[in-house]
């Protein structure tokens, strides 16, 4: 956080994160023209160190709860990119979202099977979003947890295969840099209101 402007914006997404119990992609967006703007366009030709930063989406969608057969795998697949391409923060921003698809809407799970599956992930030796390899087994077996693994990490390795090589022969644009540097507020705030919002 190197400014005043940082501050602001990951206060205002820490408010809008605990309000709305969602990290909304439109926080990360605006807060990164918000960054072009003001450190692209009005500082000018300012040179900014180097930033990261990433993006968080909007909250999970529903799917419908289905019988172990082809369906139900495409179902847990297209679930579980989502919430690798739509959740940001460390494993534990991921339960709140994981919670709300898996058990509220798409009844896949029951309160105590999915608190199950939390503490399962949090025992392995990985990231506690190992959890939809589990989720992913009780749900539809072997091949339903190998879907479910593949579907919440394959987003990380596309983002990386094609947006690291862009924002490489990018990083000294200064409003690449604004961008950046508007998100990363935007993340500090999000992730804290995350954290703030689980229960």
């Amino acid at each position: 956080m190197e400014d005043w402007l940082q501050w602001v914006i990951a206060v205002f997404c820490f408010v809008i994160t605990i309000v709305f119990q969602a990290e909304l992609a439109v926080l990360f967006i605006g807060a990164g023209i918000i960054g072009v703007l003001y450190y692209g366009s009005l500082l000018g030709r300012r040179k900014a160190p180097p930033a990261s930063g990433a993006v968080a989406l909007l909250p999970l969608g529903a799917v419908t709860a289905k019988p172990a057969t082809t369906t139900t795998l495409g179902q847990l697949f297209i679930f579980f990119f989502k919430a690798g391409s739509l959740t940001f923060g460390s494993g534990l921003v991921i339960v709140p979202f994981l919670e709300k698809g898996l058990v509220q809407q798409t009844g896949w799970l029951n309160g105590r099977e999915f608190l199950v599956a939390v503490a399962v992930g949090m025992l392995s030796p990985g990231p506690v979003v190992i959890t939809a390899t589990f989720v992913g087994y009780l749900v539809a077996g072997f091949w339903g947890s190998l879907i479910a693994t593949v579907g919440i990490f394959l987003p990380s390795f596309l983002l990386i295969l094609f947006v690291a090589p862009i924002l490489i022969r990018n990083r000294n644009n200064v409003y690449v840099q604004g961008f950046v540097k508007g998100a990363y507020g935007a993340a500090i705030g999000t992730i804290s209101g995350g954290l703030c919002a689980v229960k």
